[in-house]
């Protein structure tokens, strides 16, 4: 059984190209967590962080470069050991190797599906890998084989480093420190005189040694870590990174922007200012002067000066965005919520999205919920205290409107020039037959919050909002409700046609109806995350987004929605699409994503566009997952398909695949509703060409 097993587990994930959806915003890489950086040179570096993140400078951190891994699990260390041969580890035991520079990443067996949190290597051939529950992995041939090592706990490892081939130290959660001597055969426990979790070690010298941890902690020792003083840093702060650039110069990093620099050898830490209140997690010298830090929500500072200015490497807005919209395929404009919602922000793109301008000398700085443009020049948007503002010149300027309200209002929409609606807090809606000259309330009977508005003619329209309500309006005068079917918070709501529409919320909710909302019928959406909008393309193809990273697609009218790779796990709020193929996403901190291919390289059918040159099997999105997850796979040829799914015995759970398929790229759904939480194999098998890769339910 152990040697079926090993075959079965032993397996590549070759780094493929998946053109779905894009970073536009911020950039590089967008609001995920950057968690590891590693250079080689002045020049040239890696960062790696979420969902299988990362990305490479030749130039100095001018420019950053995605490279594809093949992976969507977190990754939380990287390693280089020359300037092609590198390692980049993290969660479920993924281990990814390069030895070209990271033009392409192969996935190495690990042996465990513990997180891993640290990689360190003293030559091409020989390094180690720690993580959760006294994880400790080495190996002796660039981790072509890497064999777990007993070190007597099951402490959770945070770091590793060497100082040569035979000594080095790993800390951990509650004060452990361990040391070896040769080469980790054996592994010493040190009295660190702390409970504190301890985050990152730091060698000066081989006998110089630095650790910072939980609030606060640093220790430092003069004898290689045969002894350990605990040092004032003045901050109670958890403290994740240490970097010495001398003997006496070094950096901290750590929870809510904290910086802390001495050049004293650690008699005094003073605290460097960021503007940044964010987690930092990683930070990283080229020189003396050159210094890199990395955090939470796509934290990305350098300095030039040795700390005395920390400037943002991210281009673009930050904040929330709650609402996109485009009048061609060149402008749109989104709109802003920093923290606190006090003041609002609005961006306009004149090149697709490539750079987003920020718009001043609005009439109200409030935030703006909902922007709806009616042509290329006349557009209003809507926002807090019945906030309304029109545009007659493509957004050149923008005048108020007196809405003669103070709820909130969540979403615009207009028919033609003159006559539009408005929705929002308290069932309130606005209709204007003027242009928005003057704003007038109709009544409905119904108090409920309304989140969206939605007209497939001059007269019939919906609201929907908390609750599960819909109201209805065939004259655009008089609203009245229809029976949802759910009592779940609706968001969004969006009709192809006077009879066809749908309405997305709150716990995967999405109903769909066929007869003018007579009647609402729940689509599964195998997700149970929050759904915050909808948009189609044709009667058949749309789209809806949500929490966190969320994106489904159909090409069925949503008979099945088909998750989609968003490449992050911020919430997503608004979708909008110019063409069948051409569409924007906004969401939280800062998010906008763009395709150019409707979001999908893979599809359910033939990809004659593109005929695949080689077998692959894709990593299944999202990973983890709960309850339904998508395989991607790509044959050269005609041949017969076959894929299982195995547990960690190796034992045959389910075949989702078994017949005769001609060349092409396809999809396929799994439903694993019926399995428990835990690590499965999915292997494809085509001849003679066999692909295993893991999967993770986590329920």
């Amino acid at each position: 059984m152990k040697r079926t097993l090993l075959l079965i587990l032993l397996f590549n994930i070759n780094c493929v190209t998946n053109a779905q959806w894009q970073w536009q915003n911020p950039l590089p890489v967008g609001s995920i967590n950057l968690n590891a950086i590693y250079f080689t040179s002045p020049d040239v570096g890696w960062i790696a962080g979420e969902l299988g993140t990362i990305i490479n400078t030749t130039d100095g951190g001018i420019n950053w470069n995605i490279q594809e891994c093949g992976t969507s699990e977190d990754l939380t260390s990287v390693y280089f050991a020359s300037s092609t041969v590198g390692w980049a580890v993290g969660k479920n035991g993924i281990i990814l190797n390069t030895t070209d520079g990271g033009i392409n990443w192969t996935s190495q067996t690990s042996g465990t599906s513990e997180n891993l949190t640290s990689v360190f290597f003293v030559s091409t051939t020989t390094g180690w890998a720690v993580g959760w529950n006294g994880t400790m992995l080495r190996t002796t041939n660039g981790g072509a084989n890497w064999i777990a090592q007993s070190v007597g706990t099951s402490n959770y490892f945070f770091d590793i480093k060497f100082t040569d081939a035979n000594n080095g130290t790993a800390v951990g959660s509650g004060g452990i420190i361990l040391r070896t001597t040769d080469g980790g055969s054996n592994w010493n426990p040190q009295t660190s005189g702390t409970t504190n979790d301890l985050n990152a070690i730091y060698f000066t010298s081989s006998s110089d040694v630095w650790i910072v941890g939980w609030h606060g902690t640093c220790l430092h020792s003069i004898d290689g870590g045969s002894h350990w003083n605990s040092i004032s840093t003045n901050t109670t702060e958890d403290l994740n990174s240490v970097y010495f650039t001398s003997d006496t110069t070094g950096y901290v990093v750590g929870l809510y922007g904290t910086i802390l620099k001495t050049t004293n050898g650690g008699v005094t830490w003073l605290t460097q200012s960021s503007s940044n209140t964010n987690n930092l997690i990683s930070v990283f010298f080229t020189s003396q002067n050159i210094g890199w830090i990395l955090g939470a929500f796509g934290t990305f500072l350098k300095t030039n000066d040795s700390g005395t200015n920390w400037n943002s490497q991210i281009t673009g807005p930050t904040e929330d965005l709650a609402s996109i919209f485009f009048t061609s395929p060149d402008t749109g404009w989104v709109s802003g919520i920093p923290g606190g919602y006090k003041k609002g922000t609005f961006y306009h793109t004149t090149n697709g999205g490539a750079t987003w301008n920020k718009q001043t000398g609005l009439p109200s700085d409030k935030p703006l919920f909902s922007i709806f443009f009616i042509s290329s020049t006349t557009g209003w948007a809507a926002g807090p205290s019945g906030t309304i503002i029109h545009t007659s010149d493509g957004g050149n300027s923008w005048i108020s409107q007196q809405s003669n309200v103070t709820w909130d209002l969540l979403s615009i929409y207009f028919v033609s020039p003159d006559t539009g609606w408005a929705v929002g807090y308290s069932g309130i809606i606005l209709h204007t037959t003027n242009g928005g000259i003057n704003w007038d309330t109709q009544k409905n009977n119904n108090g409920s919050l309304l989140s969206s508005v939605y007209f497939a003619s001059a007269t019939r329209g919906w609201a929907v909002g908390v609750g599960g309500t819909i109201l209805i309006t065939v004259d655009g005068i008089n609203w009245l409700p229809q029976d949802s079917g759910t009592s779940e918070n609706l968001e969004s709501v969006f009709f192809t046609s006077p009879t066809t529409g749908w309405a997305v919320g709150y716990n995967g909710t999405i109903i769909n109806t066929t007869d003018g909302g007579k009647n609402w019928i729940e689509q599964t959406s195998g997700t149970t995350d929050y759904l915050m909008s909808v948009y189609f393309t044709s009667l058949t193809t749309g789209w809806v987004v949500g929490h966190p990273g969320t994106i489904l697609k159909t090409t069925n009218g949503g008979v099945d929605w088909i998750p989609q790779k968003s490449g992050t796990r911020r919430a997503l709020f608004s979708i909008y699409f110019v063409s069948s193929s051409t569409g924007w996403i906004v969401g939280q901190y800062g998010t906008i994503l763009k395709t150019t291919d409707g979001g999908v390289t893979f599809v359910g059918e033939d990809n004659k566009s593109v005929m695949p040159e080689k077998y692959i099997l894709s990593q299944n999105y999202p990973n983890p997952f709960n309850p339904a997850t998508v395989i991607n796979y790509s044959i050269p040829v005609t041949g017969n398909v076959k894929i299982d799914v195995f547990d960690l015995l190796g034992r045959k759970i389910k075949t989702i695949v078994n017949e005769e398929k001609s060349a092409g790229t396809y999809i396929v759904k799994f439903d694993a509703s019926f399995l428990s939480s835990g690590v499965y194999f999915y292997r494809l098998q085509v001849g003679n060409f066999v692909s295993t890769k893991k999967m993770v339910i986590m329920k």
